[in-house]
């Protein structure tokens, strides 16, 4: 999106304040082979062939969830979406819920794995303020696949975000 935009040209400045003599062409060979895994990343799952788009960012704040809905926005208009959220008890979702309205046709919470403290009744009562329509189970080893089979059965773009602990838990189901 927009942000991974904005820091390839930071990288591309920093690079070329360093190393003046650089030829450009190599700043942008380097650029056009860069990547960040469970950033927008945009997969395809074995396990679920019908699953046409899966989309993993592991967004944990208002801002990067912000950019995060907006480019998937703008790449996917009209689609029926999906999104599977889980977040670290510390995170704001108060504020991230919101950023959901209007979006998503199911929404399934879950915990972002066994590594990370997580408080999935305080991420279901943000979505219950927000009037959000959603399935919740804190096992997310069954959420998770049933997240990708509903997904996949409606012919959705599933979302995954809220924690990298979450996109890295995915991973290992598709």
């Amino acid at each position: 999106g927009s942000i991974q935009a904005k820091n390839a040209a930071q990288a591309a400045f920093a690079v070329k304040t360093v190393f003046p003599g650089m030829d450009e062409s190599v700043i942008e060979k380097g650029l056009s082979k860069a990547v960040l895994p469970g950033r927008f990343e945009i997969t395809y799952s074995e396990k679920y062939p019908r699953l046409h788009y899966l989309i993993l960012d592991g967004a944990h704040t208002v801002n990067s969830v912000r950019y995060t809905v907006e480019t998937l926005g703008k790449l996917f208009s009209g689609s029926m979406l999906h999104l599977l959220f889980a977040c670290a008890a510390d995170k704001d979702v108060r504020d991230i819920a919101p950023l959901f309205k209007n979006l998503f046709s199911h929404i399934t919470l879950t915990r972002p794995g066994e590594t990370k403290h997580s408080d999935i009744a305080k991420a279901e009562s943000a979505f219950t303020d927000t009037e959000l329509p959603f399935t919740a189970d804190a096992d997310f080893t069954k959420a998770i696949p049933a997240a990708l089979a509903q997904a996949e059965s409606a012919n959705a773009v599933l979302l995954v975000t809220g924690s990298f602990y979450l996109v890295a838990e995915v991973k290992k189901y598709i």
